[in-house]
C-alpha cells in the first residue's frame, strides 16, 4: 500500500521524521558504537514480539529516512 501526502501532510510527517531523529541521536549519542549493535537484536524481538507487520519493524529498524530529510543542525 502506498499512500500520496497532501503538502500539509509532507510538512507534517517531516516535521515528526526530525523529531525522531533527534530524539534517536540523543539516546544512541549516550552509546558506544558497539553498545548499539548489541543492543540491537533484543530490541528487534520486542518489536517483533509487539509488531504484527514484518515490514514495519524491518523499517523501524533500518530508521529509514526519506530522500532530502536527514538528521537537524
Amino acid at each position: 500500500m502506498h499512500l500520496v501526502l497532501t503538502e500539509k501532510g509532507r510538512a507534517v510527517y517531516e516535521r515528526a521524521l526530525l523529531d525522531v531523529t533527534r530524539f534517536n541521536d540523543r539516546i544512541t549519542g549516550a552509546l558506544k558504537a558497539e553498545e548499539v549493535e548489541w543492543l540491537r537484536p533484543m530490541i528487534r524481538r520486542v518489536l517483533v514480539h509487539v509488531l504484527e507487520d514484518k515490514d514495519w519493524v524491518d523499517d523501524l529498524m533500518a530508521f529509514r529516512r526519506m530522500k532530502g530529510v536527514g538528521p537537524a543542525a
